[in-house]
C-alpha cells in the first residue's frame, strides 16, 4: 500500500476573516472584562501597601523615642498639586523651647510653643498615590478666650474652626491635613510657589499659611501615646513642625537660612538683601495630636460619597480662609466621616503602651 501523499500547502483550509475577527473579538472582551479586575487588583495592593507603611511609621517612631529617650511623633501631610501623602517622623526639640508667634507684643503661654524637627536621619515617607491618612480627635476646641492655642483672633478653634453641627452637638469629624495655602486660597493646585505667590494680596497668603493645620501622632519617651504635656492642657500645646536647616534663599546660594529656628515663622518676612522681598517658602505648620488614625481609599471615598475631593471639604463653621472651589458643608463632612467609619482602616492607639490598635471591618 503506498503511503498517503501530503495535502498541497496551496489545498489546505486557511482561517476565514470571519473567524479571525470572532477570535479577535473574544480576545478584546475578555481584556475588557480583565482589565477592570487588574486595576481593583493594584488599588488594592496600594491600599494595603499605605496601610503598612503608616504602621510602620508609627512603629519606628516609636521604637526610637524609647531608644533615644526623646519625645518623637509622626506627622501626616497632603499636596494638593500631586494629590499624595507624606508621613514626617519628628523629634521634640525641647520643651517650649519655641516661640509660636513673632509677631506677639507681649509673650505669654498661648505665644510659646514646642517645635518638633525632623528625626535625624529620617527622610519623608510618601504614600501611594490614591491613599490617605485622616485623622480624630475626642476632644472640642478650648474657649476662644482661653488663649490657648492661639495664633490671632482667627484661629482659636482646634484645627482652625473644624467642628460640625449635627442636631445642635459639636461634632469633630476625621479631619484631612490643611498644611498648604493651597487649602485656603484661589492659587492653583500646581502652583510651586504657593507659599510666596505674590499674585495674591501679601496679607491673603499670610492669612492662609498661618491658618496651615495638620495632625501628628506624638509618643512619649517610654513609648505611650502622648495628648497632653507638662507645658500644660489637652492636646500637645502649640506644638509645630520645624525646619532647621532651611529655607535657604535659592537665588544666591551664599545667604545663610533665613527660617528662624526657634519660632513659628512660615511666612518667613525677609528683611533687605537677606531674602526675597516676597513670602519666601518655609512650609511650616501647626500640628494638633489625633487619638486615631483612619487608612483611606481615596477613590473609594470619592465613589462612595460622590465628593470628587473630599480634601476640600471643610465644617461650614470653620475659621480658615476659605477659597472658592473649598466646599464648605457640615452635611458632607459628617458624610465622609461617616463612610470612613464604615470603609476605612482605623489604627488606633494602646493609651499607656503605644501599640497601635487596628480596628476589624464589617
Amino acid at each position: 500500500m503506498k503511503p498517503r501523499a501530503p495535502i498541497p500547502a496551496s489545498a489546505r483550509r486557511a482561517f476565514t476573516l470571519l473567524e479571525l475577527l470572532v477570535v479577535i473579538g473574544v480576545i478584546v472582551f475578555v481584556t475588557f472584562l480583565l482589565v477592570p479586575a487588574f486595576g481593583r487588583i493594584i488599588e488594592s495592593a496600594q491600599y494595603t501597601a499605605a496601610i503598612n507603611t503608616v504602621q510602620a511609621a508609627l512603629g519606628n517612631a516609636r521604637a526610637q523615642a524609647i531608644r533615644t529617650g526623646r519625645p518623637t511623633a509622626v506627622a501626616f501631610l497632603f499636596d494638593p498639586a500631586s494629590e499624595r501623602f507624606t508621613l514626617q517622623v519628628l523629634e521634640l526639640a525641647g520643651q517650649q523651647s519655641g516661640t509660636l508667634s513673632t509677631f506677639a507684643t507681649f509673650p505669654t503661654r498661648a505665644t510659646y510653643a514646642q517645635p518638633f524637627r525632623p528625626a535625624l536621619g529620617s527622610t519623608p515617607i510618601e504614600l501611594p498615590k490614591g491613599t490617605g491618612v485622616y485623622g480624630l480627635a475626642f476632644n472640642l476646641s478650648d474657649d476662644p478666650n482661653s488663649g490657648d492655642y492661639r495664633i490671632d483672633s482667627n484661629t482659636f478653634a482646634w484645627y482652625a474652626g473644624e467642628v460640625c453641627r449635627s442636631g445642635g452637638q459639636r461634632i469633630i469629624p476625621w479631619l484631612f491635613p490643611r498644611n498648604d495655602p493651597r487649602n485656603f486660597t484661589d492659587l492653583p493646585a500646581d502652583d510651586q510657589n504657593a507659599w510666596s505667590d505674590t499674585n495674591l494680596p501679601r496679607a491673603s497668603v499670610a492669612q492662609a499659611v498661618r491658618h496651615a493645620n495638620s495632625f501628628f501622632v506624638q509618643f512619649d519617651a517610654d513609648g505611650a501615646v502622648s495628648t497632653s504635656t507638662k507645658a500644660g492642657g489637652q492636646n500637645i500645646a502649640n506644638a509645630y513642625i520645624e525646619f532647621t536647616d532651611g529655607p535657604v534663599d535659592a537665588n544666591n546660594s551664599g545667604t545663610a537660612p533665613y527660617d528662624n529656628p526657634l519660632a513659628f515663622d512660615p511666612e518667613s518676612r525677609g528683611t533687605a538683601g537677606n531674602i526675597p522681598a516676597a513670602f519666601s517658602p518655609n512650609p511650616e505648620v501647626v500640628l494638633r495630636s489625633v487619638y486615631q488614625l483612619a487608612v483611606v481609599d481615596l477613590r473609594a471615598l470619592s465613589k462612595g460619597t460622590g465628593i470628587e475631593r473630599p480634601w476640600l471639604v471643610r465644617a461650614t463653621g470653620s475659621a480658615a480662609p476659605r477659597a472658592s472651589n473649598v466646599i464648605a458643608d457640615d452635611v458632607q463632612a459628617l458624610d465622609i466621616s461617616a463612610w470612613i467609619e464604615n470603609n476605612a482602616e482605623i489604627i488606633g492607639f494602646n493609651r499607656y503602651t503605644g501599640n497601635a490598635i487596628r480596628k476589624a471591618l464589617p
